[in-house]
């Protein structure tokens, strides 16, 4: 019961930091993908990796909707996408 209360705390605290850093500064993001970023988040830290910037959750979540590829040169798409289903653009850094 406390794995499941200290995730839910995670969930929860960085779903609070997107909304105070970004509000809805973030462009074609919706509510639901606020709830995503943070799950994407999750996801992550339970298998071993730490996205550090939660906006890259946040955009994660929109390509994920979107049905996307993301074009990066960052390690936290590297990351997200081992872990969910991101699909990564095939001239983005290994």
């Amino acid at each position: 019961m406390a794995a499941i209360e200290s995730e839910q705390l995670a969930r929860d605290l960085a779903l609070v930091n997107l909304h105070n850093r970004y509000g809805s500064e973030v462009s074609g993001a919706i509510t639901q993908d606020y709830d995503q970023a943070a799950a994407l988040y999750r996801t992550c830290r339970r298998n071993g990796e730490t996205v550090r910037r939660l906006i890259d959750c946040l955009i994660a979540s929109v390509a994920i909707r979107l049905d996307a590829p993301v074009l990066h040169a960052d390690a936290d798409f590297a990351a997200l996408a081992r872990h969910t289903q991101l699909a990564l653009h095939a001239n983005s850094a290994k």
